[in-house]
């Protein structure tokens, strides 16, 4: 193999026909895990502030006026995604040249020696970073600097002393969904592992161990601090929707996961990007194997192999979401809510799309809403105040990002969020009505956190087996991780309350979803009253 590589972005995400599928147990026979009992500091349950800061809600995205970074590009075209990238390599250069020498005295950080475009969907051209060839742009006649041990794509990755991108159809899609600084928090997750390599952390910058994973997670919360704080020069992100939609984009692109150790749970990358985010870089390079094992739990999930793609909603689909609710909240009788396609009786300001709870007791559920949200569209992409560089949304019809065409490699469109964060939107939507039937009122203040929470106990109530029925809905690891990206847009509904207000701080709506995971239903509704 030629370079060193740290990828990100390569492990196939699955899907299975009624449950998001994964293989939850890898070749050491570990299985994913979650944080039971977050350290002091990071279990943060303050809807409204991020690191005892009130939550803010200004700008996020690529800074106007700014020109753009000068940096040599090998092999690229300088398109708006190599243009973005590279100035996203430019602000975490500096940010490193900064931070190093003040929190490892003595060490100073060295910047990407060498960046490489290539576009692995353009005929003719390289599927992987190489020399220049014949057209001089990295075409098939180069010489490979470095290659992913991998058939799929690796989309940004540390090569050698330098950092590589494929500028195709993944990283515009990231763009249009997350916003322009997410693609910043993909291009740092790049950065990190060179920062672990030029430290010297053992495993640091192969990015091939869950420690080094969520070490560089951590290393990202630690970057979107400083841009938070306004540090960069082109990009600049808020504390509301601008960190929990990086978040969401990083959970978008799992690390891989090798027999050193089980990728790491959503839980977990939260977590770690808290903990730069909170204590700054220092506190990454603490995370190890003793502090991981102190606030792990197994997760004890599906371990069924994958089918390889997404399921759209179907009304049978309906029938077993609401069973399984019913099931998991105990409700029945004419208590018992009822999960409808295009119907119930709701008022215009009781919607809150594409899910709504209606005053008759029923779920109302846009089919085409929430199956835009399974097979990927701009339905639910980035708030207003969080701008991609570029206007336009992937897809057109019948091709990757519309409903019922599910593309063979569905890690291809980060705006496919998978069934079980459609069936989460559902989830959010029936635990209204479990908190009525709690005497709970669904628009007090503990409302959207109890909903997360609600939520989060249905979520881990399916990774429990209750009978022998293959149809019975089951969760396996990338379900999970797909529940709490979405979770983290800015449209989501998992941490709203009845009227759809959502709970601001993207680290308290993960922290109280992953209360209810672990604790289930009767903790939501005695801590969140």
């Amino acid at each position: 193999m030629a370079g060193d590589w740290a990828e990100i972005g390569s492990a196939k995400r699955f899907l299975a026909v009624v449950a998001s599928g994964f293989l939850a147990v890898l070749a050491n026979g570990c299985s994913p895990s979650i944080p039971g009992h977050p350290q002091s500091g990071y279990g943060q349950l303050d809807p409204n502030s991020v690191d005892g800061q009130p939550v803010t809600d200004g700008p996020t995205g690529a800074r106007a006026g700014v020109a753009d970074a000068k940096l040599a590009v090998r092999g690229g075209n300088g398109g708006s995604i190599d243009r973005l990238v590279v100035n996203a390599v430019s602000d975490s250069t500096d940010f490193w040249r900064s931070e190093l020498p003040k929190d490892f005295p003595g060490k100073r950080f060295t910047a990407p020696k060498t960046l490489y475009s290539f576009d692995s969907g353009e005929p003719g051209t390289s599927n992987k970073p190489r020399t220049p060839g014949k057209t001089g742009k990295g075409d098939k006649t180069g010489k490979p600097v470095c290659q992913p041990p991998s058939t799929d794509n690796a989309y940004v990755f540390a090569c050698g002393a330098g950092i590589a991108w494929d500028r195709g159809p993944f990283l515009s899609a990231v763009d249009t969904t997350f916003g322009a600084a997410s693609v910043l928090a993909v291009v740092g997750h790049a950065s990190g592992y060179l920062v672990q390599g030029q430290l010297g952390i053992a495993g640091g910058h192969d990015g091939t161990s869950a420690i080094a994973q969520q070490r560089d997670d951590c290393l990202v919360g630690a970057l979107f601090r400083w841009v938070a704080d306004g540090g960069a020069k082109h990009f600049q992100a808020n504390t509301g929707t601008g960190v929990s939609q990086a978040m969401s984009a990083l959970l978008s692109i799992p690390v891989v996961a090798v027999a050193r150790g089980a990728q790491p749970s959503p839980f977990d990358r939260v977590y770690a990007f808290q903990a730069g985010f909170t204590d700054g870089a220092k506190r990454c390079t603490k995370i190890n194997a003793n502090d991981v094992n102190s606030r792990v739990t197994d997760l004890d999930l599906n371990g069924e192999q994958p089918s390889g793609e997404y399921a759209p909603l179907s009304p049978r689909t309906l029938q077993l979401l609401q069973g399984s609710m019913a099931d998991a909240f105990d409700q029945a009788g004419d208590s018992a809510p009822t999960i409808v396609a295009n119907a119930g009786d709701c008022t215009a300001d009781a919607r809150t799309a594409p899910v709504s709870y209606c005053d008759d007791n029923t779920i109302s559920v846009d089919m085409t809403g929430v199956n835009a949200i399974i097979v990927g569209r701009a339905s639910q992409t980035s708030s207003p105040q969080s701008t991609p560089s570029t206007p336009g949304a992937p897809g057109t019809p019948g091709a990757p990002g519309m409903p019922g065409k599910a593309p063979v490699n569905p890690t291809a469109d980060p705006s496919m969020f998978g069934d079980f964060a459609a069936y989460s939107e559902i989830a959010s939507r029936y635990v209204i009505a479990v908190s009525r039937n709690n005497k709970l009122s669904p628009t007090d203040d503990n409302a959207g956190m109890r909903t997360a929470c609600l939520t989060g106990a249905w979520v881990g109530y399916t990774r429990k087996p209750t009978s022998d029925d293959p149809s019975r809905i089951r969760l396996a690891a990338v379900g999970l991780n797909d529940s709490v990206r979405q979770l983290l847009m800015p449209s989501s509904m998992i941490a709203a309350d009845g009227n759809g207000t959502v709970v601001k701080s993207g680290f308290a709506r993960v922290e109280a979803f992953r209360i209810g995971f672990v604790n289930g239903s009767a903790t939501c509704t005695k801590q969140f009253r």
